[in-house]
C-alpha cells in the first residue's frame, strides 16, 4: 500500500499538485485493496501532519507530501 500511495503522490506531483494534507484520514482503501488519496490540493489538516514549510507559510512543493 505504501507503493500505491507513493504512486498516487507521484501522479499528483507530475501534474504540479501538492497534496498538502497527507494523513491517515485522507487515505482510502477500497475493498479491492486499491489506494485513493482524498482531498488533494485542499487546505492542510492539523498541525501534526504539516511540514515545516507549511507551518511557516512558505511555498511548498512535492517534498511537503513526503514530510
Amino acid at each position: 500500500m505504501a507503493a500505491q500511495i507513493a504512486g498516487e503522490l507521484a501522479a499528483l506531483h507530475d501534474r504540479g499538485v501538492v497534496h498538502g494534507d497527507l494523513r491517515p484520514a485522507n487515505v482510502l482503501i477500497s475493498p479491492e485493496e486499491r489506494v485513493q488519496l482524498l482531498e488533494a490540493g485542499e487546505e492542510p489538516g492539523g498541525t501534526p501532519y504539516r511540514s515545516p514549510e507549511q507551518l511557516r507559510g512558505d511555498p511548498s512543493d512535492g517534498r511537503t507530501d513526503l514530510w
